[in-house]
């Protein structure tokens, strides 16, 4: 390919030089990043998201360019196909690499979930337990859901944390009340 841009099977270069030099570049640039992506960028998320849509953008130029000049409706279609995959692939990256939380306030506990984040209410809560390694919710309809905890907290910050889940949860609210 690199060889017939040149024009090297005929005397006159192809018009399409400058396009497969970017391709070239291109290529060299992706495996480059793969290699050393890590190393050389602080914000992988950012840089990751970024080098995609270049990609998407250079894939729709190579399709619209070998549709239009070099007119390969074949080639272009792949073309096409690999940009309009690697949009998806950066959709569905979104939403498989966010950062996973739970969040616990007074409507319930907020649980992650593939496309957004689902409520556990307080009331269909039977007993929650916050730990070092982990939090353990078990629900009125003997569904137990675990998650694994990144954060260490001390023993008096998980002590508050489990006396306030604990003062939540509607089987305590209804023993306080019957006491009083």
């Amino acid at each position: 390919m690199m060889g017939n841009a040149w024009g090297v099977f005929d005397d006159n270069p192809h018009p399409g030089l400058f396009f497969v030099v970017i391709q070239v570049a291109v290529s060299i640039m992706t495996l480059a990043y793969v290699i050393t992506g890590k190393k050389l960028f602080t914000n992988e998320l950012l840089s990751h998201r970024l080098f995609r849509m270049a990609e998407i953008i250079l894939l729709a130029y190579a399709s619209w360019y070998f549709y239009t000049f070099l007119h390969y409706q074949l080639m272009s279609f792949f073309e096409a196909l690999s940009a309009a995959g690697l949009c998806y692939l950066l959709i569905s990256e979104r939403f498989l690499f966010r950062e996973q939380m739970i969040r616990l306030d007074k409507d319930g506990i907020h649980l992650p979930a593939a496309e957004d984040h689902k409520l556990l209410s307080w009331t269909s809560v039977d007993n929650l337990r916050i730990r070092n390694d982990y939090i353990s919710v078990n629900t009125l309809d003997n569904r137990f859901i675990q998650y694994e905890t990144a954060q260490i907290y001390s023993e008096v910050e998980l002590d508050s944390m489990n006396a306030w889940c604990f003062q939540q949860l509607p089987s305590t609210k209804n023993a306080s009340s019957t006491k009083a």
